[in-house]
């Protein structure tokens, strides 16, 4: 497999680049090639018409009927069919793009977007290329002599080794100096390939030769370098455009963390993750590197975000984009339309989120999906990019990715609502989509039984919104009447100084202080509030995802002096008012042992683990780690045997497997270490799952204290 006609490439990556260097001079554009297809070639042929220009298409025979073909001025047919034969093949494209009579040549993004040698035959050709100079392409294209750019112009980059490994023993050194955790990286790697995460020397050892084979064999090109692994982090990205001169402006910038087999899932600008001071600063290091390579036409500077340390870091500048008209204006040299004088970055307004509907199934590692369009409905109050119709016949062929749909908002808040209604309100029939994967956020209480209880005690919907709180203990001060509950652990609470009951409604009047004390047994309490409390709904639930900054009372934990608005409610109900039921059964003694009910698999012996191993992993108990939070909970326990060496092709370590979706309650293996997802855990992951908690017995996950015992029972 050729990615982006890369092995075809870094046969010439080391050669000097014979091109023109800085800025293009005024030329005409009349006719333009599109090189590419989907959704991109009929964004681009749109662009192309609202600019008065003739677009010409190239298509694969399975591409024959795609709506980019019919809306386009002139469309000619690849011959081949594999897309090394159609749309990586150099040479055809440019004898198509000849006989058409087009002056230009437009790459979209992916394909050969990338690749400085189509660029060089495209101008060597006579025609426009438009993107960035071939020279530009050829020293930003592989990432260690782009790490080397970037300290040139003062950006920071991941702490990593210096240039490429020339050995294991120079990449054992390098990984001594710089620190584990570590990414093991392939120069010239793309799309999730190329890449291992090396925890220590043995793992560092083992993947050293495979990423290198796997990196000559898809890529040309075997070379490695070291970067440090960054466990909590953002990927924010700057969109750039520059005149040739060394003159830039920044276009904003996007988080694209949400992503899947290391492609985009969700974007939105601003991304507000990411404090504003340090987006300032990722927008002026971006800047800085476009400067100091006179960088010409639209680029994205990629940067992570340590949210630990709260510094960030380079990562790449990728040359291929699709903000077509820029481009188009900057290639005939018409770049002082987009360059308002003493200004580097655009005026923003507002917040965008975008997510990409893909034809694919995620309930089966979000395997493509192909067949025929039998229903086609989009939101019409959103932006909707797409090339496919009702009728469209999706093949497995190429990118499974079959539309964008783009919300605006004033804010965020507006922003999310708008969207969760525009993916309602879509519908898409004949084939598998990942639509309602996009329309559902994993949230809500851990012990969700506990939760159930209290909202049923106050005469509350069981999932109305209430509180949950673990170490801090609060107090509330009351500025309405209500009548509540609390329910969960083993803990005092008071009323204005008396102590109430817990598992019992409560009428509490305005002016009254309910005080919660340190939780005895158990590890969480639950506080249901007659009517709920009143927060807006996020992808239709109301709870507080803290990592995402989004859901609940301000995407965040409740701060003293917070004042939580709640639904007006009738509290007349006398019998309400007196519920109680049994306190769900805690265990008192210190070090207390849990039974937990799970089903096994779905990854079992004899195919991931031996059978005296599945033995041993249910019949001997797991100690709760005390780094477990709502994401998930770890644990320390027996190390598994596995029944097998590796993961294949998609992993060194045996836990590894192809994308998979997770259940709350999963217990997953990363490595060798087990590890309960929980509700504000991930949905899909690359590592085995042993078993599944029973969802009766999670709320027992939700009580158990860092240090206590758990026991499986299948």
């Amino acid at each position: 497999m050729d990615f982006g006609g890369w092995r075809s490439y870094s046969k010439h990556i080391e050669a000097p680049i014979q091109s023109s260097e800085g800025p293009s001079q005024k030329k005409t554009i009349s006719k333009v090639l599109v090189a590419n297809r989907g959704e991109i070639a009929a964004s681009i042929i749109k662009t192309l018409h609202k600019m008065c220009l003739q677009a010409v298409a190239i298509y694969s025979s399975s591409d024959r009927a795609s709506p980019h073909v019919r809306t386009a001025d002139v469309a000619l047919e690849l011959k081949g069919q594999t897309v090394s034969e159609t749309y990586l093949n150099i040479n055809q494209i440019i004898e198509l793009a000849k006989a058409s009579g087009a002056d230009t040549v437009i790459p979209g993004y992916d394909f050969l977007s990338e690749n400085a040698d189509f660029a060089r035959a495209v101008q060597n050709a006579g025609m426009v290329w438009i993107g960035p100079t071939p020279k530009q392409m050829h020293d930003l294209g592989l990432k260690h002599k782009a790490r080397e750019i970037a300290r040139a112009a003062d950006v920071p980059t991941v702490p990593g080794s210096q240039g490429l490994l020339s050995s294991l023993d120079d990449a054992l050194r390098e990984a001594q100096r710089v620190g584990f955790w570590l990414m093991l990286k392939n120069t010239a790697g793309g799309g999730g390939i190329g890449l291992s995460h090396c925890e220590d020397e043995e793992s560092l050892a083992t993947a050293f030769e495979a990423v290198s084979r796997q990196s000559q064999a898809n890529f040309g090109n075997g070379g490695l370098f070291l970067e440090r692994f960054i466990t909590q982090a953002r990927h924010v990205e700057i969109q750039i455009l520059g005149d040739g001169t060394g003159r830039a402006i920044a276009l904003g910038e996007r988080d694209c963390s949400l992503q899947r087999r290391h492609q985009k899932v969700v974007e939105e600008s601003p991304a507000v993750m990411v404090p504003q001071d340090v987006r300032d600063r990722m927008k002026a290091a971006a800047l800085r590197l476009a400067s100091s390579v006179k960088y010409l036409n639209v680029g994205t500077v990629e940067f992570v975000y340590d949210i630990n340390s709260a510094e960030f870091f380079f990562l790449e500048l990728v040359t291929g984009l699709d903000l077509v008209e820029c481009m188009i204006k900057t290639a005939g040299g018409r770049w002082d339309e987009l360059f308002p004088e003493s200004q580097q970055h655009f005026v923003l307004t507002g917040a965008s989120i975008e997510v990409r509907v893909y034809a694919e199934s995620p309930l089966q590692s979000f395997r493509p999906s192909a067949g025929e369009i039998t229903e086609l409905i989009f939101p019409d109050d959103l932006r909707v990019d797409t090339w496919v119709e009702q009728g469209t016949t999706v093949t497995t062929a190429y990118d499974p990715m079959i539309a964008k749909i783009i919300s605006h908002g004033a804010d965020r808040k507006e922003a999310l609502e708008k969207l969760l209604k525009g993916l309602s309100n879509t519908k898409i029939g004949g084939l598998q989509t990942n639509l309602e994967y996009l329309r559902q956020i994993l949230a809500g209480p851990i012990d969700n039984y506990s939760f159930r209880l209290a909202n049923r005690l106050v005469g509350n919907p069981t999932t109305t919104a209430g509180l949950e709180y673990t170490l801090q203990h609060p107090t509330l001060k009351f500025h309405q009447e209500s009548i509540v509950a609390v329910t969960g652990g083993v803990v005092t609470v008071t009323l204005d100084g008396s102590i109430v009951a817990i598992s019992k409604a409560i009428k509490v009047q305005p002016g009254q202080v309910l005080r919660l004390g340190e939780i005895e047994h158990g590890y969480r309490m639950y506080i249901g509030i007659r009517g709920g409390i009143n927060v807006v709904p996020v992808m239709g639930s109301r709870s507080t995802f803290e990592i995402g900054k989004l859901g609940g009372f301000h995407g965040r934990k409740l701060r003293a002096h917070d004042i939580i608005p709640i639904f007006p409610s009738d509290t007349s109900d006398t019998a309400t008012s007196n519920q109680t039921i049994r306190p769900i059964p805690i265990p008192h003694q210190p070090n207390a042992e849990w039974l937990i009910r799970v089903v096994p698999g779905p990854h079992g012996a004899p195919d991931c683990f031996t059978e005296d191993s599945v033995k041993r992993l249910v019949s001997e108990g797991w100690k709760v780690h005390h780094n477990s939070n709502r994401l998930g909970v770890r644990l320390k326990g027996p190390y598994p045997e596995w029944a097998r060496s590796s993961g294949g092709e998609v992993g060194l370590h045996p836990s590894n497997i192809h994308d998979s979706p997770y259940s709350v309650g999963s217990v997953s293996f990363t490595g060798d270490e087990a590890v309960i997802l929980t509700c504000d855990g991930p949905s899909l992951g690359k590592f085995v799952v042993f078993c599944v908690i029973a969802s009766a017995d999670m709320w027992k996950i939700g009580q158990s204290r860092p240090g206590e015992v758990q026991t499986r029972h299948p």
